[in-house]
């Protein structure tokens, strides 16, 4: 299979004669292109847990896993995987993260995927909590809903 010029860089050696300024000898090879990994998604699986996915990137083995705290900022290893997702555990509720991915083939590293982010809400507290006692044994508590999503309080 050869790959299109766009695709392929292209590395050379030549070696000249001294003083006639023909070409005696040359070697080439082309390093392949990496496709970069699409529609990299980011949500939040769990208090302390966040799920990454992306689209396969055909003839890649693996994938890097890259993650910081800042758009612009160093991005540091998060993990190196075979399949095409990952959860990235012991994350901190409140705290932004931003997440870009690179496929690998034969050794080599692709560039990284666009950047997404994903913030792990701080639960919301009740509203117009209300405490009521029943008994010397038992209490009721109640609260207002939040309005346009489920929450579940532990009591």
């Amino acid at each position: 299979m050869s790959l299109p010029a766009a695709s392929a860089k292209r590395w050379g050696i030549t070696r000249r004669a001294a003083g006639e300024g023909e070409e005696s000898a040359s070697a080439h090879a082309a390093a392949p292109f990496i496709p970069i990994p699409s529609n990299l998604t980011a949500s939040v699986e769990s208090a302390s847990g966040i799920r990454l996915s992306w689209n396969a990137v055909t003839g890649a083995i693996g994938y890097k896993v890259y993650y910081a705290f800042t758009l612009d900022g160093d991005y540091g290893l998060a993990a190196e995987v075979n399949g095409t997702s990952y959860t990235h555990t012991g994350r901190t509720k409140g705290q932004q993260y931003f997440y870009k991915v690179a496929s690998l083939s034969g050794g080599t590293e692709g560039g990284m995927s666009a950047a997404v982010s994903v913030i792990i809400a701080i639960p919301a507290t009740p509203a117009d909590l209300t405490v009521e006692p029943l008994s010397q044994t038992s209490l009721k508590v109640s609260w207002s809903p939040r309005a346009g999503r489920k929450v579940v309080f532990r009591v």
